[in-house]
């Protein structure tokens, strides 16, 4: 599949504030931390309504930065009801001042390093700071389905995650469930029966020696397809008769560094409802047996991390024909992927079934 790309404008706001904190074991020195911005366009996407300069960024508070000392980054957003709900990862390290074997190991749990965070949002406005959520150990990529489902007779949170080098499902009834760390250490026990996508081919890092990661992208894309002739596809307005599926884009990661590949990719995998299991209530359709989305450009080039297409969200637009992919070329430039809502589906349903 081939998207057509989109590139943002790149802005030179690449922190918000410094600030001096003693850390232990590292002089005390001014540190540049990220944080969170927001932009808003007109329903049709073509024009920019408020930039990032008219809303509140969102940074670590006085208490939150001596915890999260580098900030916040890698913001993930799913809407359930009215509510907005906002992940972000809370930076407590260095990447650089870690020993070099932990660096582009990503089998390693790094305890106290990484973890994400949730806030709650009406209006982008005011963020309620829901608290940290996920075990302790390295635990990255988290987003929710955008509404409940139904499993079991129960009325389900379904939480997408990446823990090690997998995609995990986790089902909860309350949200404060996912502030519960014991909760979290027997799931961990056990978290190979709630994967819902593991590694499996060389361009998602796959060798001989390494068993490569994939990492989910935002919340799947609910859509109906009716198989006929022409066949049809509705992605805006579903018929709750019908079954319902969903795409869902995810990252790849080649992470060692003496391999050609070295970097991040895109692919795409369906999925319905109708799974078995007690743990996993989805059942893998289809699944892209190459990205979807490559590194391929000169901006995607990054001199420490590789070649990098690496995504962070999606959006349909009005009229149901693209999907946009918006991803980080090269680890720095914002850009977007548009990709044929139809031709994208009926690739993934037609021809890469039990792959």
């Amino acid at each position: 599949m081939v998207a057509f790309r989109i590139f943002g404008k790149h802005t030179d706001l690449s922190s918000f504030g410094e600030v001096s904190i003693n850390i232990p074991g590292v002089e005390n020195k001014k540190r540049v931390f990220s944080g969170v911005c927001f932009r808003e366009y007109n329903p049709s996407g073509t024009k920019v309504v408020r930039d990032f300069q008219k809303f509140p960024l969102l940074v670590p508070n006085e208490k939150q930065i001596k915890k999260y000392i580098n900030g916040f980054y890698d913001p993930r957003l799913s809407k359930i009801g009215n509510r907005y709900l906002l992940t972000v990862v809370g930076v407590n390290h260095d990447e650089y001042n870690l020993p070099e074997k932990f660096r582009h190991n990503f089998q390693i749990p790094l305890i106290g390093f990484n973890h994400t965070l949730l806030f709650i949002t009406n209006n982008f406005e005011h963020f309620k700071y829901f608290g940290k959520i996920g075990p302790k150990e390295y635990d990255k990529n988290m987003f929710f389905l955008n509404k409940k489902i139904k499993h079991q007779d129960k009325r389900w949170y379904v939480l997408f995650h990446r823990y090690k080098n997998s995609v995990q499902i986790r089902l909860i009834k309350k949200l404060n469930e996912l502030k519960d760390v014991h909760a979290w250490n027997k799931y961990i026990k056990n978290y190979k029966k709630y994967i819902l996508i593991s590694p499996k081919y060389s361009w998602e890092g796959v060798t001989k020696h390494y068993p490569g990661q994939v990492g989910g992208v935002s919340s799947p894309i609910p859509f109906q397809y009716e198989k006929s002739d022409p066949y049809r596809l509705n992605l805006l307005h579903l018929n709750l008769r019908l079954p319902t599926y969903y795409l869902m884009f995810y990252n790849s990661v080649i992470g060692s560094p003496d391999n050609p590949a070295w970097g991040r990719s895109v692919g795409a995998i369906i999925f319905s409802e109708n799974a078995p299991s007690a743990e996993t209530p989805f059942n893998i359709i289809s699944r892209s047996p190459t990205a979807i989305l490559e590194p391929v450009l000169s901006i995607d080039k990054h001199k420490e991390n590789g070649n990098i297409v690496y995504g962070t969200g999606t959006l349909v637009s009005n009229d149901g024909k693209y999907i946009d992919l918006y991803f980080g070329a090269g680890d720095k430039y914002p850009a977007i992927a548009r990709f044929n809502a139809e031709k994208l589906i009926n690739y993934l349903m037609t021809n890469c079934k039990n792959l």
